[in-house]
């Protein structure tokens, strides 16, 4: 499962270096789909896991803030690039 991290940490820095927006959009689409299925995959585990836990909560939290906060700044940065170009 690390692996999985691991590898977006390097595509996060792939698209630091990016020449054009274009790869920049679609790095950003796909990272924001990878949030969301981490999200629903925690939602298909929550049943299976320890009730008893008192952080069992805090992974779904910050998957679902995740997601919905890169998902918000995405559209409003595609947003705002269409209202800013004549």
């Amino acid at each position: 499962m690390a692996g999985f991290f691991a590898l977006t940490a390097l595509w996060c820095v792939s698209v630091y270096f990016a020449e054009n927006w274009g790869e920049v959009r679609l790095a950003g689409l796909g990272l924001t789909i990878y949030a969301v299925s981490n999200f629903i995959a925690w939602l298909v585990m929550l049943p299976n896991l320890d009730q008893s836990r008192h952080n069992i909560y805090t992974y779904g939290i910050a998957f679902a803030l995740f997601s919905l906060l890169l998902g918000y700044y995405f559209i409003r940065q595609e947003q705002g690039g269409r209202i800013a170009r004549p």
